[in-house]
C-alpha cells in the first residue's frame, strides 16, 4: 500500500484450484474528485475476467451513486 494512492492485494476463491489473482486499485485526484482505477491480473480465463469485469463496474458504479448522494447531503 502506497498511502494515499495505491492499494495492492491478493484475490482467490476459496476452494478454487486457478492461481492466485493481483488487485491493484489507484486513487488519483481529478477535477476536484478522485477517480478510481482497478486492474485486476493473473485471471484465470476468459470467462472469469468478464464475471471480475462486471463485478468490479457494479462495485464502482454503486460507489459514484453513494458519493453523489453523500454530496447531495452535506451543507454547502
Amino acid at each position: 500500500m502506497i498511502r494515499p494512492t495505491r492499494l495492492v492485494y491478493t484475490w482467490s476463491i476459496e476452494g478454487s484450484e486457478s492461481q492466485i489473482e493481483r488487485v491493484t486499485v489507484r486513487f488519483d485526484a481529478a477535477d476536484g474528485g478522485t477517480l478510481v482505477r482497478v486492474r485486476h491480473e493473473h485471471v484465470a480465463s476468459e470467462q472469469a475476467l468478464k464475471e471480475h469485469t462486471a463485478g468490479w463496474l457494479g462495485c464502482l458504479e454503486g460507489l459514484g451513486r453513494l458519493a453523489k448522494e453523500q454530496l447531495a447531503k452535506e451543507p454547502v
